[in-house]
């Protein structure tokens, strides 16, 4: 069973490493301003005035959940598939996905008192995997004998893709009025690798007494991944696979200390050139003596058979959001619920935050609930002060932390397969912003201008 893992690596080819890290909405921290751009990263009188992430902010989030669960599991810790218990004709599937949101850039600015503007520049590494998985496709591996002899219609019915970009940003934010604030961030994005199959009809028909089944396939498989030719796309952005996004982004205070967040996020797409491949599936596989051990491999080499296909360029949409955040504060506890549904792609989110801030400590608890029926429970850690931040966290800790000690003590893992992690830190520099009235220094008549505001100076922007 080896091989139907490696063609489920085929499918997603940057499948070990967009991881949301709820968490960090609505904490004021430079990844929060530019993933949110209507927040502020800034406190006048307290911070200075550039702010810059030193090392990327990486964060990943992986998971399988749905029916299928124990059956894998079965195959990861004894490589054994066993599907006996996995229900057929129920019309049950399973998601699996496995997102990367990485800011190898951030640099923000304050650009004026007068409504809290600030500028920001920001450069992304991006990969989005799902793959939705009916019963049918994992029991047919296993033992053909569980289907019946009459013909069986579109069970066989999967969907997969996975998306991997360059995102490079701009992003403004203002007041709106003393309550509101609105941001807008947009991107230009650079495709390194896209791969995705739909099979829009399957039919599967059995002659126990031959030993013998016929399984028709009719979709697509659409890819631009070429391994000999994907390593300069990934390390710096181009214009073979261009693409635009746009973000925008509301806050508002509400009376009785309630806070709300609004976000359009991502909502873009990507051309992807003309010398990528639309694979046409339309075939039958036969496969004899079905009951030998060798049928799920010998299943798996015909898959993997190149059909008819047509070279040409296509455009996909990014994984875009559209979320609602309400929040409240009480002393120190700050609970948040938040909303988040994809626009393009199948999927929502429901999470629970709960944060405890105590001076430059703050402490997060998180429950997150998707349409997978994955309950993903994570922590965080954020160290925040005006002019410097470190977090660590992880949407699902428990689960992760289960996972490695299982990898570390080579001991069969339980539950459903999933990981994540994330961490991050930046800090700010420059002259304090400050109000005129509590300013220690006169700005236009200042020698000791640095170096960057000598350079934004040149381009027209005075601070």
């Amino acid at each position: 069973m080896r091989k139907l893992l490696l063609l489920i690596l085929l499918i997603f080819p940057f499948i070990s490493i967009n991881a949301q890290q709820y968490s960090l909405y609505n904490t004021r921290t430079l990844f929060d301003s530019f993933e949110n751009p209507s927040q502020k990263a800034f406190i006048p009188d307290s911070s200075r005035r550039f702010a810059i992430s030193f090392l990327p902010t990486f964060g990943f989030n992986a998971a399988l959940g749905g029916p299928v669960v124990a059956t894998v599991r079965s195959l990861m810790n004894d490589d054994d598939l066993n599907s006996a218990e996995l229900q057929i004709g129920k019309n049950k599937s399973s998601r699996l996905f496995a997102n990367m949101n990485t800011y190898l850039l951030m640099f923000r600015l304050y650009s004026s008192l007068k409504g809290d503007e600030e500028l920001g520049l920001s450069w992304q590494l991006r990969s989005d995997n799902q793959a939705i998985i009916t019963n049918e496709t994992i029991a047919i591996f296993d033992d053909y004998a569980r289907f019946s002899q009459s013909q069986n219609s579109n069970i066989f019915n999967n969907e997969a893709y996975s998306q991997n970009f360059h995102q490079l940003s701009l992003s403004y934010r203002t007041n709106m009025t003393k309550d509101m604030g609105i941001g807008l961030k947009m991107s230009y994005l650079s495709g390194i690798a896209y791969n995705q199959l739909k099979i829009s009809e399957s039919r599967l028909a059995i002659d126990r007494d031959a030993d013998y089944f016929d399984l028709y396939l009719n979709g697509k498989f659409k890819t631009n991944f070429f391994y000999d030719s994907i390593g300069s796309n990934f390390v710096s952005p181009g214009f073979k696979n261009p693409g635009m996004a746009v973000s925008a982004s509301m806050n508002y205070q509400l009376p009785g200390g309630w806070y709300l967040l609004a976000n359009l996020k991502d909502v873009g797409f990507i051309n992807w050139n003309k010398k990528s491949s639309v694979y046409i599936v339309d075939r039958n596989i036969a496969i004899n003596n079905a009951s030998a051990n060798d049928a799920d491999d010998r299943l798996v080499d015909e898959l993997d058979y190149d059909s008819s296909y047509e070279q040409k360029g296509f455009t996909t949409m990014i994984n875009g959001k559209a979320e609602l955040l309400i929040n409240k504060k009480f002393s120190h506890y700050q609970p948040s619920l938040l909303f988040s549904k994809n626009l393009f792609y199948k999927g929502a989110d429901i999470a629970l935050l709960n944060n405890l801030n105590f001076n430059k400590l703050n402490f997060g608890l998180s429950a997150t609930y998707n349409t997978s029926n994955i309950l993903q429970v994570g922590s965080q850690f954020l160290l925040k002060s005006p002019n410097a931040e470190f977090f660590i966290g992880s949407d699902q800790s428990f689960k992760s932390i289960s996972e490695l000690r299982a990898l570390i003590k080579d001991e069969p893992a339980k539950g459903y397969p999933g990981i994540s992690f994330y961490m991050g830190f930046s800090m700010k520099f420059g002259y304090v912003i400050e109000h005129h009235e509590n300013a220690n220094r006169i700005h236009d008549f200042n020698t000791g201008m640095g170096f960057f505001e000598r350079m934004l100076r040149r381009i027209g922007i005075r601070l």
